[in-house]
């Protein structure tokens, strides 16, 4: 008897602690699908993002697993062999007989009629694509579906020389769930901002050897901190020094003493508004990933780390091989779509902690901490394998592209420039030994 569900694992992970999708492994998707050869092919085109699938052929089958299980989402055809309707009819019924069902559905289909649509929605259906399906934008419409909130703690650091006061606010913030690092010395701030990266700076305005404004001048002088919030924490009273304080670039000014809970609140709302408006500045809007100015100044910071320490970085320059010729072919829509694609693949398919920015076009860079250079060549031929695998469409007609990638590795006394050059040289190399392949800079 045939198995009633078939296990799609994704391709393997090549230096697992180095390419990790962040898809957890207990997340998997439904696909309940009649078409085998559909489902096998949504099962891997997804795979390629991150995605685990379990595939189901009938409504029947699929039931159980709906009952028993949480997936974290459910892609149905309208109609399968059990009735016209019944991958709706079926959504429909688990969400009747288990209310606390909440995993977000997408309904395929050949049809765009009124009654198709009409049952998705009473179903309860999240989404409805229809056939032939475009995969690049099923991923986009199930990350959107499942995005869940990531926010890391907030982080904060205190600038105090009083040690009760100092000691009592990390407490206090720490209590509320914030990352603190508190300094009574301010002469250890500029190593501390670097290792730290906090999102706010709580500083008194009276230290022992200086006053919190020139330590306010300190930090807007250097450039990766311009947008870091500075707030000022004080008992001082006199208006004219309370604007001397903020025209040295301070956000806010606190009076002491200051309740815990108002500290709390104060301290919570300016790390939103902060992080908020950092998105904007950084982000570039097609694809979300780090825009050219943000990725330099990233690039710039990751360089003052390691010089500080024994750690390896890698920097990738990789561009989307005869773009021209694509966006010329099918249209700048479609064009832009790819390039999506492969922002998505970089995104969920490396690590947390590298970096992924759009510098311009179709060009992207890749900043790998701690990573050697052969590593990255290797991880990066990995994605580029993977990216030809996508399908794209443009008028019903499918059709898949490559990447050219250059990556070059950190050296002592490299600067920004430098290090960019490097790779763009062994992107050139890629482009020259035919494209479709990833070169290492070698000296």
């Amino acid at each position: 008897m045939e198995q009633s569900a078939t296990e799609y694992i994704p391709p393997a992970q090549i230096q697992e602690v180095v390419v990790m999708p962040q898809i957890a492994e207990q997340q998997y998707l439904v696909i309940i699908e009649d078409d085998r050869l559909l489902a096998q092919e949504m099962a891997a085109q997804l795979a390629i993002y991150g995605w685990q699938s379990k595939v189901f052929y009938t409504a029947k089958e699929a039931k159980i697993e709906l009952c028993t299980q949480k997936p974290t989402a459910v892609i149905v055809d309208i109609s399968l062999p059990d009735g016209l309707l019944a991958g709706t009819e079926l959504i429909q019924q688990i969400r009747i007989e288990h209310s606390d069902y909440i995993a977000p559905t997408i309904v395929v289909s050949s049809s765009w009629d009124w009654n198709s649509r009409l049952s998705a929605v009473k179903a309860g259906a999240d989404a409805y694509l229809v056939k032939p399906l475009d995969f690049s934008l099923l991923n986009e419409t199930l990350d959107n579906l499942t995005k869940t909130q990531d926010e890391k703690p907030c982080q904060v650091l205190i600038v105090e020389d009083d040690p009760y006061l100092c000691q009592h606010y990390q407490t206090v913030l720490e209590a509320a769930g914030m990352n603190v690092v508190a300094l009574e010395d301010p002469a250890l701030l500029l190593s501390t901002l670097d290792d730290f990266s906090p999102d706010l700076v709580l500083l008194d305005l009276y230290l022992s050897h200086c006053n919190g404004i020139e330590v306010a001048k300190i930090i807007r002088q250097d450039n990766k901190f311009t947008d870091l919030s500075i707030v000022f924490l004080s008992s001082e009273g006199q208006e004219h020094i309370q604007l001397m304080a903020m025209q040295s670039g301070a956000d806010d000014f606190l009076h002491k003493p200051i309740e815990d809970a108002v500290l709390i609140k104060a301290i919570s709302m300016r790390i939103t508004r902060f992080r908020a408006l950092r998105e904007l500045t950084r982000q570039d809007r097609m694809t979300g990933l780090l825009n050219q100015i943000a990725f330099h100044l990233q690039l710039e910071f990751e360089i003052g780390r390691i010089q500080r320490g024994n750690f390896s970085l890698s920097i990738a320059v990789l561009d989307i091989d005869k773009f021209k010729q694509i966006n010329d072919g099918y249209g700048h829509p479609v064009g832009d779509a790819v390039i999506k694609s492969l922002a998505r693949l970089l995104k969920k398919r490396l690590r947390r902690t590298d970096v992924v920015g759009r510098l311009g076009g179709d060009e992207f860079g890749v900043i790998m901490t701690d990573t050697s250079p052969q590593i990255a060549v290797q991880v990066l031929d990995e994605l580029r394998a993977e990216f030809t695998k996508l399908r794209h469409f443009a008028n019903q007609e499918a059709f898949s592209c490559t990447f050219s990638c250059g990556v070059a590795g950190f050296t002592q006394g490299a600067s920004v420039d430098s290090i960019f050059k490097e790779a763009d040289n062994a992107l050139y190399l890629s482009k020259k030994r035919g494209r479709n392949q990833v070169s290492q800079y070698l000296p």
